[in-house]
């Protein structure tokens, strides 16, 4: 026997070894396309597990941290699933509202941030499909979504299966996994008093959605091993039936008022909804019984079959205890206090108006209800004549109408359907409404009596709306004027860092509605000007068609006002405060490496290095390693042809993003290219700026930049009256040249001669005259004219 034990402790500990290696670290397991997991399985700081009966497992946990309504990541919960069966499930989870607001308490407390790591992860509502920001996949929802994150929310305050994304537009959540394996199911706080009780992944072709939500389902282990038996006997309902017809009247609930008047006086029972194996019933007051009922339906007074069997409630005040059982021993008891009266509503009045209906007489068709204050458009409705029908209870048999104001009449309609202006049919007869302020009566009148009256106060007008403002500045873009190449939206408080723009000429750009035909910019900052755009492209600068002047912007605050007009006349300006910074981070000895990566099969092509090549640009993408220990987010700038920006709080950090290290498939087009990597100690480029790397490579066949055909100036900003032009050709003999100024004033004119091959020296008298800010020189040679912006100081 010595020797017996310690070799079966042995072989039990090697199957648990062997057990939980198959496993892979994984808690939970699909099985027969399935995964059950209780939420309080996993704690973490910000979640606290709470005992609760009509919790599945007998507990739950609540998020009590603090709200975290725009930046997920905060107090994970990570269930780690594997998964046997590849294939699409769909996610729910059971959850509650547990913190009852004043005022919309179906929409406060009641959301968590959910990912899934899986191959794809999405919401569907009919065709419409949607991904989380932050993803690289668009749609997004409606709402608060990043970083691969979906907001999960319930509408319903207590326990429930209500899982959906997306505001005011729920969609339900999916997870494709494409192959077995082990796969990351992440909840994150976010609304404190949300409580969790259980997650479920599942084929929608193997469950319907009762069996998937059943909660006598027990956890689906990894380790093979079920839980300990927890007291699963849970009342979950107390139904009232009437025992005559076995059909449902409502739930039993505590303080519940049963009225015999109503329910015609037939017998009742009472039904117990229960995960248990039997149930026993305490009844005490005017009926007192006990009885234990052991196969469902669990009826207080018994059943043949489902033939229930019912009492007549005497009137009075009862108590009523179901107490649950199953193989655990007992669960929690229900207790309803409840009462039974026998009161017949005295009779009402049947003579009612509903509500009154205008219609167009000319084609029958209700426009709307006719309500208190209403204003009547005529110009809206095209001056049709209208009526006004009333909608009225059943027993009414006549309506009086009576009509003040600039048309007066009084009639009584003694058949519905009951129109002001009668009918034949339902083809009603009508009147044209002069403008003015009137006042309809209608009195309904029944067998019993003339019923309450409902009068109506309403105007008629006829006023064409004046037309709409379809002046608009639908964004202001920033534009690197070298390249021509958009750098994003110029929006309030944006901070330009000369450090990320490699301090080049920058230009800004007016989108627009259609009807704009020119737009006035208004600069003030240390650099000021004021100019009028006249034709698109509407740019700060100017522009020889998509080539944009720009300008250097020194440090500093700046304002520009953006003002579109039309034929119409001038529309809504559109505003925008802005700063400009020059910092550029600190230099380092450590550096991003970039790994070129096939999107199709998610394997590291080779190391891309300054001044490299990349033969082929299809189904690629770049994933930038940090060398900072402490990286939160990395920000990823590539230009060139095909140009990219993407904020990664999460490695892999890809350019074209991925979904737990399935890298998302690009394109880049022949030519050369620059990128940037810039890691931050906070997520989305917050906090510390730790270090910037910038390489240069090319795709396909390496191509020569082809010079823009342009002359330049220098210096620029200028330093005093001269000023050297350079030419993009030789030539020889005059150039004449005009100064104007923003507004396109010209301020001087003249002649020189080249000085060089391709060199004319410009010396303005008027230099000393001129403001600090934009000009315009315009040189006109033998081969060209050139117009090129100054900046004076």
């Amino acid at each position: 026997m010595k020797l017996i034990i310690p070799l079966l402790v042995l072989s039990l500990s090697l199957f648990s070894f062997d057990a939980y290696s198959q496993c892979n670290g994984a808690i939970f397991e699909e099985q027969n396309g399935i995964v059950i997991m209780e939420a309080e399985t996993i704690t973490t700081s910000g979640w606290t597990k709470r005992s609760d009966g009509s919790a599945s497992g007998g507990s739950y946990l609540a998020y009590t941290g603090s709200d975290s309504f725009n930046t997920p990541g905060v107090s994970i919960l990570t269930y780690k699933v594997k998964i046997n069966s590849p294939g699409t499930y769909r996610f729910i989870w059971r959850n509650k509202i547990g913190i009852i607001a004043n005022t919309a308490p179906n929409t406060e407390h009641n959301d968590s941030w959910l990912k899934i790591n899986a191959s794809d992860f999405y919401a569907q509502s009919g065709s419409s499909r949607i991904y989380p920001s932050g993803s690289g996949k668009t749609p997004n929802p409606n709402g608060a979504s990043s970083g691969g994150w979906f907001k999960v929310y319930t509408n319903t305050i207590d326990w429930s299966w209500s899982t959906s994304t997306s505001d005011n537009d729920p969609h339900v959540i999916y997870a494709t996994f494409n192959s077995a394996g082990v796969y990351d199911v992440l909840v994150s706080g976010r609304s404190n008093g949300h409580w969790i009780d259980r997650l479920v992944l599942y084929k929608e072709g193997s469950y319907t959605a009762s069996q998937a939500q059943s909660l006598s389902r027990a956890e689906t282990r990894c380790d093979g091993s079920v839980p300990p038996p927890t007291n699963t006997a849970v009342i979950n309902s107390l139904q009232l039936f009437n025992a005559d017809s076995d059909v449902a009247i409502g739930t039993l609930s505590n303080g519940l008022v049963i009225n015999l008047a109503q329910t015609g006086n037939v017998p009742l029972t009472v039904v117990a909804n229960t995960t248990g194996s039997s149930v026993q019933f305490q009844l005490s007051g005017p009926i007192s019984t006990s009885r234990t009922e052991d196969l469902a339906p669990f009826a207080l007074f018994g059943d043949i079959g489902i033939d229930l069997i019912g009492r007549t409630f005497p009137i009075g005040s009862y108590t009523l205890t179901a107490t649950p059982k199953s193989s655990a021993g007992l669960g929690t008891a229900v207790t309803i206090n409840f009462s039974v009266i026998n009161s017949t509503p005295p009779p009402t009045d049947s003579a009612l108006i509903n509500s009154l209906q205008l219609f167009n007489a000319d084609t029958d068709v209700a426009i709307g209800t006719l309500s208190n204050g209403l204003v009547i458009n005529l110009a809206q409705l095209n001056n049709v004549p209208l009526t006004v029908v009333a909608n009225t209870s059943t027993g009414v048999s006549s309506v009086q109408f009576q009509l003040s104001g600039p048309i007066s009449t009084s009639r009584n309609e003694g058949a519905a359907p009951y129109a002001l202006f009668g009918n034949s049919g339902t083809d009603y007869f009508g009147s044209l409404f002069p403008v003015g302020s009137y006042t309809l009566t209608a009195t309904p009148t029944s067998s019993a009596g003339t019923g309450t009256a409902v009068t109506v106060n309403f105007s008629v007008t006829n006023s064409t709306p004046p037309p709409t403002d379809s002046t608009l500045i639908t964004s202001l873009q920033l534009f690197n004027s070298d390249t021509d190449t958009s750098i994003g939206t110029l929006s309030n408080g944006l901070v330009i860092n000369l450090a990320q723009t490699n301090d080049a000429p920058l230009a800004v750009v007016a989108n627009t509605s259609d009807s704009v035909s020119s737009v006035r910019f208004q600069l003030s900052g240390p650099i000021s000007i004021s100019r009028n755009e006249g034709a698109a492209p509407f740019a700060l600068f100017g522009n020889s068609g998509t080539d944009y002047f720009g300008s250097l912007f020194p440090v500093g605050s700046y304002t520009l006002t953006a003002t579109p007009s039309t034929s119409a006349g001038t529309g809504t300006a559109v505003t925008i405060n802005f700063s400009v910074v020059d910092n550029t981070p600190p230099p380092t000895s450590e550096s991003f490496s970039f790994v070129l990566v096939n999107s199709e099969t998610d394997q590291d092509i080779s190391t891309l290095t300054n001044g490299g090549n990349v033969s082929n640009g299809s189904n690629i993408n770049i994933r930038a390693v940090s060398p900072f220990g402490n990286t939160a987010s990395v920000y990823l700038v590539l230009q060139g042809p095909t140009s990219q920006t993407a904020t990664e709080n999460v490695a892999p950090y890809a350019l074209f993003g991925d979904i737990g290290g399935n890298y998302n498939t690009a394109f880049l087009a022949n030519g050369s290219y620059t990128l940037t990597a810039t890691a931050y100690s906070g997520n989305n480029r917050s906090g510390t700026n730790l270090g910037s790397t910038t390489i240069n490579f090319t795709v396909g066949a390496t191509l020569a930049k082809s010079a823009k055909v342009e002359a330049f100036a220098y210096p620029n900003p200028m330093k005093d009256s001269k000023v050297f032009i350079k030419l993009p050709e030789k030539e020889y003999g005059t150039v004449n040249y005009s100064l104007k100024n923003p507004s396109g004033v010209e301020i001087e004119t003249g002649k020189t001669k080249l000085t060089d091959e391709d060199k004319v020296d410009v010396n303005m008298s008027s230099f000393d005259r001129m403001a600090p800010g934009i000009y315009y020189l315009t040189v006109q040679s033998l081969n060209g004219t050139f117009t090129i912006p100054l900046i004076k100081k």
